[in-house]
């Protein structure tokens, strides 16, 4: 038994050490196949670095009210922390379905009407006027904001749409 514990022992210091040089120096064993499993299966927590970061998603809606907008929001993230708070894993599932809905819009150059036209943008207005428009609005402004890292080149998509009832 001591013999497996001082074995067992070893092993997680070996882990540890690897462990550290993966997290300090990301590239430093190259692309091996030992590398690629290690950091996908092995390395210990989250250790998220802008750096790392390679897509970033920015969506907010807003409406108008008597010629006022509101504040914008992103429901997404407001059912995410609703689920922080209160571990609730339906809030979890809402949040998708609404990341779902906006991610299938389309980011690349279409005219504005073929976007309001298209199955994405329609089926996001409805999830958006049954859960957040008020029925006293008059139009809503969608936004969607991709950033996409690669090779040490950033590249950023905008959309903005104003759709009116």
């Amino acid at each position: 038994m001591k013999k497996f514990s001082n074995i067992l022992f070893l092993a997680f210091g070996l882990h540890l050490l690897i462990s550290f040089l993966f997290i300090l120096s990301p590239f430093s064993l190259g692309k091996t196949r030992f590398s690629r499993i290690y950091l996908t299966y092995l390395l210990p927590g989250p250790f998220f670095s802008e750096a790392r970061i390679v897509n970033s998603d920015i969506f907010s809606v807003s409406w108008k009210i008597n010629e006022q907008w509101s504040v914008p929001i992103d429901p997404g993230w407001e059912y995410f922390k609703r689920y922080l708070e209160n571990h609730n894993p339906t809030d979890l599932y809402e949040s998708h379905l609404a990341r779902t809905l906006y991610e299938r819009l389309q980011m690349h150059a279409l005219a504005e009407d073929e976007i309001l036209k298209g199955k994405p943008f329609l089926a996001l207005r409805k999830y958006l006027d049954d859960y957040y428009v008020p029925n006293g609005a008059d139009s809503i402004k969608i936004s969607r904001i991709r950033q996409k890292a690669k090779d040490f080149v950033i590249s950023m998509d905008t959309l903005n749409v104003i759709s009116f009832k």
